[in-house]
Protein backbone atom coordinates (compact mmCIF):
# COMPACT_ATOMS: atom_id res chain seq x y z
CA UNK A 1 0.00 0.00 0.00
CA UNK A 2 2.50 2.42 0.46
CA UNK A 3 4.44 1.67 -2.34
CA UNK A 4 8.32 2.10 -1.37
CA UNK A 5 6.94 5.45 0.83
CA UNK A 6 5.54 7.48 -2.24
CA UNK A 7 2.29 7.35 -0.18
CA UNK A 8 3.59 7.00 2.93
CA UNK A 9 6.71 6.31 5.71
CA UNK A 10 7.78 3.11 6.79
CA UNK A 11 10.33 2.83 9.77
CA UNK A 12 11.43 -0.32 11.14
CA UNK A 13 10.08 -2.10 14.13
CA UNK A 14 10.98 -1.55 17.68
CA UNK A 15 13.52 1.21 15.96
CA UNK A 16 12.64 4.37 17.64
CA UNK A 17 16.12 6.16 15.80
CA UNK A 18 14.33 5.21 12.70
CA UNK A 19 11.07 6.24 13.28
CA UNK A 20 12.59 9.48 15.05
CA UNK A 21 14.10 10.22 11.35
CA UNK A 22 11.11 9.29 9.53
CA UNK A 23 8.96 11.92 11.87
CA UNK A 24 11.32 14.61 10.98
CA UNK A 25 11.02 13.64 7.54
CA UNK A 26 7.54 13.88 7.66
CA UNK A 27 7.55 17.51 9.57
CA UNK A 28 9.75 18.51 7.03
CA UNK A 29 7.41 17.72 4.14
CA UNK A 30 6.28 19.97 2.29
CA UNK A 31 1.59 20.17 2.39
CA UNK A 32 1.24 20.07 -1.17
CA UNK A 33 3.33 16.71 -1.30
CA UNK A 34 1.81 15.55 1.88
CA UNK A 35 -1.34 15.91 -0.14
CA UNK A 36 0.02 14.14 -3.21
CA UNK A 37 0.48 11.06 -0.92
CA UNK A 38 -2.61 11.42 0.76
CA UNK A 39 -3.96 11.23 -2.95
CA UNK A 40 -1.94 8.31 -4.26
CA UNK A 41 -2.65 6.75 -0.86
CA UNK A 42 -6.51 6.92 -1.01
CA UNK A 43 -6.47 5.68 -4.98
CA UNK A 44 -3.96 2.67 -3.99
CA UNK A 45 -5.99 1.88 -0.45
CA UNK A 46 -9.50 1.20 -3.29
CA UNK A 47 -7.95 -1.99 -4.27
CA UNK A 48 -8.47 -3.23 -0.75
CA UNK A 49 -11.93 -2.73 -0.06
CA UNK A 50 -14.93 -5.28 0.57
CA UNK A 51 -16.53 -4.15 -2.93
CA UNK A 52 -12.95 -4.86 -4.28
CA UNK A 53 -12.98 -7.67 -2.84
CA UNK A 54 -16.92 -9.04 -4.17
CA UNK A 55 -15.81 -7.61 -7.81
CA UNK A 56 -13.10 -9.92 -7.81
CA UNK A 57 -15.02 -12.56 -6.46
CA UNK A 58 -18.01 -12.11 -8.79
CA UNK A 59 -15.43 -12.54 -12.04
CA UNK A 60 -14.35 -15.62 -10.63
CA UNK A 61 -17.95 -16.80 -10.03
CA UNK A 62 -19.01 -15.61 -13.44
CA UNK A 63 -16.47 -17.34 -15.76
CA UNK A 64 -16.96 -20.56 -14.36
CA UNK A 65 -20.82 -19.87 -15.95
Amino acid sequence: ILDNENNGYLFKNNNLNDFLKKFDEFKKEKVSDLNKKKLKLKKEIKKFTLYSHFNSLRKIIDLEN
